[in-house]
């Protein structure tokens, strides 16, 4: 019987997984701009992947939504960061990961905003061995060159990482790394964190 490969490595996204935004967010932009809720988050994914990977500015992310949604102007970031709250379970649960593995978070992201959210406190201050931000490395999940990224930075690869998201699709092209993944569900983060320590007690 073959031996499975120890981890040695934990990854976490970031929204979903360590913090919650996206209903809240869109729902204040609704507001604060008269726009039906749908169109606001039609528009958001539309333009969040480009500015995620660094090829659009944020100035130029709002420019862009503003013009689509037919308003004076869109500021995102005041959005976000008022409405962005951290998951407790996942920042405790990783508070007790890093005294036997090294940890990351691996996040597609817009610029700044990793920053940011350390400084507010809605990001725990662990001791995070790689950060691997989509707009430093020119590209987003489940694109292959993030992952490529995070093995080179984690110095681990294969089983040897687990990684914990709340995309299939995310988890799936990890799967194709041969990574060990799990699916986050944020409505119930406390039996996701017991089943994730259950995962790596086996």
């Amino acid at each position: 019987k073959t031996v499975p490969t120890a981890v040695k490595f934990i990854y976490c996204d970031v929204n979903g997984v360590m913090v919650r935004f996206y209903h809240h967010a869109f729902v204040s932009l609704s507001e604060e701009t008269g726009v039906p809720l749908d169109k606001v988050e039609s528009t958001f994914w539309h333009y969040n992947d480009a500015c995620n990977r660094g090829e659009i500015t944020l100035e130029g992310f709002n420019k862009s939504m503003a013009h689509h949604l037919g308003v004076k102007r869109v500021d995102w970031r005041r959005h976000y960061m008022g409405s962005v709250q951290p998951i407790k379970e996942t920042h405790e649960f990783l508070a007790r990961a890093e005294t036997k593995y090294k940890i990351g978070l691996l996040t597609n992201i817009m610029p700044g905003f990793l920053a940011e959210m350390f400084g507010l406190g809605v990001l725990p201050q662990l001791n995070f061995s790689a950060i691997v931000d989509s707009t430093k490395v020119g590209a987003v999940k489940p694109e292959d060159k993030i992952y490529l990224k995070a093995e080179a930075m984690a110095g681990c690869k294969g089983q040897e990482i687990f990684f914990i998201d709340d995309s299939r699709a995310n988890l799936t092209e990890a799967e194709r790394f041969n990574w060990r993944v799990f699916w986050f569900d944020d409505f119930d983060p406390a039996e996701s964190v017991r089943r994730i320590e259950q995962t790596l007690e086996r």
